[in-house]
């Protein structure tokens, strides 16, 4: 096994562990209005978030909206399973970066998968990723490869966004 992998995950089997019970926040503040579109409120009630993903490669299409995956964390330093769908596929996005402390761009680990699938796509050290002041989004950009057939390729690029912690 390659030693990026391994760290990769270790580092997201570890931050599992710890930050697995951690709430990333409400989903609303205390002394907000009602001005909240029923779409809105729809949207965080079924746990479902827009994203702006696009892959091109071997997996080519755009994630449009995601939700949590089944060990799912939004963290600093770690977030996903994100799932959602590319063409009619379900896959999975994440990251992890060892440096994130904070908003800010970093280089990252990151993979795609099809969901219940172990044909993954990584991108060792080699993605820049971004993280927003609310530390909930962000983008990212970079390359990822097969690991069972590394002339599978996959670009992604755009902006990412935790869903709900609930």
């Amino acid at each position: 096994m390659p030693k990026q992998l391994t760290t990769f995950l270790l580092v997201g089997t570890a931050s599992i562990i710890f930050f697995g019970c951690k709430s990333g926040g409400p989903v609303s503040q205390s002394g907000s209005t009602n001005s909240q579109t029923a779409s809105q409120t729809q949207t965080q009630n079924s746990g479902v978030v827009p994203e702006d993903l696009t892959f091109s490669g071997t997996v080519s299409g755009h994630m449009t909206e995601g939700r949590k995956g089944d060990t799912y964390v939004c963290a600093t330093a770690t977030t996903g399973p994100i799932v959602g769908k590319i063409g009619d596929t379900d896959y999975t996005f994440e990251y992890r970066s060892l440096g994130a402390k904070g908003p800010g761009t970093y280089k990252a680990y990151a993979q795609i998968g099809q969901l219940n699938n172990k044909n993954l796509y990584y991108g060792g050290d080699s993605v820049s990723l971004t993280i927003n002041a609310d530390k909930r989004s962000g983008s990212v950009e970079g390359d990822l490869t097969n690991l069972t057939n590394s002339a599978q390729k996959v670009h992604i690029s755009g902006s990412w966004t935790c869903p709900p912690d609930f």
